[in-house]
């Protein structure tokens, strides 16, 4: 009799253990919500540079990560099931990250800054009104940073989440560049994000 219970225990903690572990992994990408750069229509990216302005988000913006906010939560995301919240150290993102906190979407100690997830550096561009689109050439002539050095830097943000968190759901707040490319990492897709607008896609493919 006891050796069956044992066979039994033995099978319902394998049962569990697979259960654990078949749980899909989600990744949630957030754009930031509206801010004053976009409505200015400049280039936002680096504090350090002399011509850098400090652009807070608009009521809409924040109306709009409100709702996102929401919008996860009856999707069944919960404080209980996000690992991390990784988050662009500009102003605009992390007010956008303390939206989801004030929803009761995550808490406030989950929240962890990674300079990876930054705009792209416009370089001598910081502050001027923005392009219709970003040339390669302006890495060199503007002394920016490439798309291709911005597509690096996601990549080893993507990998060190592959490798520290085996279980839980990611939530990351980031920019319009840097989201995008997030997500054709996982999903070998191209999706441009607006302002406040959250994509789910299963972490591990």
């Amino acid at each position: 009799m006891k050796f069956i219970n044992a066979i039994f225990f033995t099978i319902f903690l394998s049962t569990f253990s697979f259960s654990l572990h078949s749980v899909e992994q989600k990744l949630i990408v957030i754009r930031h919500g509206e801010a004053g750069n976009n409505i200015e229509k400049v280039y936002n990216s680096n504090p350090e540079n002399p011509n850098y302005k400090i652009f807070n988000l608009t009521e809409s913006g924040i109306q709009t990560t409100q709702k996102t906010a929401k919008d996860l939560i009856a999707q069944g995301f919960s404080n209980n099931n996000i690992a991390a919240v990784f988050v662009s150290p500009l102003p605009r993102t992390k007010q956008t990250a303390d939206i989801l906190v004030q929803q009761g979407l995550v808490s406030k100690d989950k929240i962890i800054l990674d300079k990876r997830l930054i705009e792209l550096n416009a370089g001598d561009l910081e502050g001027k009104p923005t392009f219709a689109a970003w040339k390669p050439s302006f890495a060199k002539d503007y002394h920016a940073e490439s798309e291709e050095q911005v597509a690096k830097r996601v990549k080893e943000f993507y990998d060190m989440i592959l490798q520290k968190y085996p279980q839980g759901n990611i939530i990351v707040v980031t920019h319009a560049l840097a989201s995008q490319d997030l997500i054709e990492l996982v999903t070998h897709q191209i999706v441009k994000l607006n302002p406040g607008e959250a994509k789910v896609v299963t972490l591990r493919q």
